[in-house]
């Protein structure tokens, strides 16, 4: 029995020290597949981000430790190869309609008159340097109720993300290197995650935050 398969059955019992070691020793071969990919002919001109691919390819991963059958005689890698090839296909998939969307958007925005009532003014577009962190929103302790309510309208995934990096729970807050290694992601993954959850989380808010 290889190495592999001996770590797999203690990851399959919930061990967390055997699923991140399964997970490290799986990596580079994860990140193998997502590079041969990306280099392929058929997707060279697609925007495919390898942090991003690998990150797809440990949640795979995950889902392979725990729907893997040994009873079937293949080897763990084989089938989890597959299960990560599969989650490759999706993010591709997910990228081509991102791309397709953002030409389709660029063409749209082109065909738009300068003279639309509807189009918002330069000063308008600019972020607003007031406007308030959730950190510093939670460090003044106001209207806690408020900003609770705003992180339960949030998906589960962004809710805990920051719930964890800004403390709303524990009051102990976390810089965004230590919350990306709390929640196995790469940092490229993580920043895109926070940006997304904090978009969300600021429409959320009442509007006097």
């Amino acid at each position: 029995m290889s190495e592999i398969e001996v770590l797999w059955g203690e990851a399959h019992t919930g061990n967390t020290d055997a699923i991140n070691q399964l997970l490290r020793e799986l990596q580079p071969s994860v990140a193998i597949v997502a590079s041969s990919i990306r280099k392929s002919k058929e997707y060279s001109k697609l925007p495919l981000d390898q942090d991003d691919m690998e990150q797809e390819g440990l949640i795979a991963l995950t889902r392979a430790i725990k729907n893997y059958q040994p009873e079937k005689g293949i080897l763990f890698w084989t089938y989890a190869e597959t299960v990560v090839r599969n989650a490759f296909t999706d993010y591709i998939r997910k990228i081509v309609a991102e791309y397709t969307g953002l030409e389709e958007l660029i063409s749209l925005d082109a065909s738009i008159s300068d003279n639309d009532s509807a189009e918002r003014s330069y000063e308008e577009t600019i972020p607003n340097e007031h406007a308030k962190t959730p950190e510093q929103i939670y460090i003044e302790k106001e209207n806690l109720a408020e900003i609770h309510d705003a992180l339960n309208r949030l998906s589960a995934r962004e809710r805990d993300y920051l719930c964890y990096r800004f403390g709303f729970d524990d009051d102990e807050y976390h810089d965004k290197a230590e919350t990306a290694f709390h929640f196995m992601m790469s940092k490229s993954w993580a920043n895109k995650l926070e940006k997304k959850a904090l978009d969300n989380f600021s429409l959320e808010l009442p509007w006097w935050y």
